[in-house]
């Protein structure tokens, strides 16, 4: 998580399009955001790792802000995929399997 905050992975290369916001409801907890246009008013990422340092749990919720009558659940998906993409670019070399279950 410290590399999203500090905006830069493991191999100093610049991590652009990510940002970790406080949870409001729970101040243990760090939401990620897609810092795009289409995605920074749309929802976030809730992650969580387990004591073992081994596994991310990764849920996307919707921005209460964002209108009901425009929430496909699709929007869900795509930010799972661009958070599948960091973890390609940036972090590759440090796990052996992503597994996505929706």
């Amino acid at each position: 998580m410290s590399c999203i905050k500090d905006k830069k992975d493991k191999s100093g290369a610049e991590i652009k399009t990510w940002d970790l916001k406080n949870d409001s409801n729970d101040k243990d907890n760090k939401l990620l955001v897609h810092t795009t246009d289409a995605w920074d008013l749309v929802g976030c990422l809730s992650l969580n790792v387990d004591e073992e340092n081994k596994c991310i749990e990764v849920k996307f919720y919707y921005w209460k802000s964002y209108p009901k009558e425009r929430r496909t659940n699709k929007e869900g998906f795509y930010l799972y995929g661009r958070f599948t993409e960091l973890l390609l670019v940036h972090f590759s070399t440090t796990f052996s399997s992503v597994k996505i279950v929706p």
